[in-house]
């Protein structure tokens, strides 16, 4: 069992006293293990090219079978890989992806979406890449709100909703408990090499603060939405939150992966 006790802030600097037990489940003492033993192998070469490569090459070696666009997870413990870089503590982490729900909105698809709050390109295309967030209306004039009820989500364009999302579905969404793994970057004959070294392990704090993070503007969300020859794609929405909010969202504690015995 692991012990903590800490104050957590959040970026509204309300101070949030928690003297609590953190004690990592059965099936997180077990992926710990497995991720201490790939680590212990050293650097690994990547099977392949691209910033992905990282996570996948790391849940390709704990064997877990991702299915369609789930977030990868060992017996319901989430984990997510990234390189070792200064940048990623100052960009924003992906939570998950999640299209609105068209029963709910204005908007009945992206397609429809894209056609009413997008812009043309250089090629005359159709595009919409932009983040949206509660605390400002963007370019695009977009923007994010919780309903007074607390149950939706709501995105409005030119200040009328136009796609809604159930706030218990974006809830459900997000693990409650997570590994979030860093490895270390080599190359050999021009090949990248990961080691894996470090995992923080987070546990939920409660599902209720995810609602007033998205109200807060803490949550936000990225629309990467491209169309080509009539062919509308969106790789989102991507839900995001800075590194430095984590705490926010989650209890953590971090684990040396080449100390075995402790965290």
């Amino acid at each position: 069992m692991l012990r903590t006790s800490k104050t957590l802030k959040t970026p509204q600097s309300s101070n949030f006293p928690i003297d609590f037990e953190m004690e990592l489940t059965p099936n997180a003492c077990e992926l710990l293990s497995m991720l201490r033993a790939i680590a212990g192998d050293g650097p690994l070469a990547s099977s392949g090219r691209g910033p992905s490569s990282v996570g996948r090459d790391l849940i390709d070696k704990l064997g877990i079978t991702q299915e369609g666009s789930s977030r990868s997870n060992f017996r319901g413990v989430g984990v997510n890989a990234q390189r070792h870089s200064s940048r990623n503590s100052r960009g924003r982490v992906n939570l998950f992806a999640k299209v609105p729900n068209w029963k709910i909105s204005k908007a009945k698809s992206t397609r429809e979406f894209l056609e009413q709050c997008g812009y043309k390109t250089a090629t005359g295309e159709m595009a919409l890449n932009c983040t949206v967030t509660s605390s400002a209306t963007n370019n695009q004039d977009l923007s994010l709100h919780v309903s007074a009820d607390g149950k939706f989500l709501h995105e409005s364009f030119a200040g009328t909703n136009i796609v809604s999302w159930e706030i218990s579905t974006l809830q459900a969404l997000i693990p409650a408990e997570c590994f979030r793994v860093v490895a270390t970057v080599s190359k050999r004959n021009d090949i990248e090499h990961f080691h894996y070294t470090t995992a923080t392990y987070c546990k939920m704090r409660s599902r209720d603060v995810i609602r007033d993070l998205l109200q807060e503007g803490v949550i936000t969300i990225d629309h990467l939405i491209s169309s080509k020859g009539g062919k509308v794609v969106e790789k989102g929405p991507l839900f995001k939150i800075r590194p430095s909010n984590l705490g926010a969202l989650y209890n953590e504690t971090k684990f040396d992966l080449l100390e075995p015995d402790h965290p």
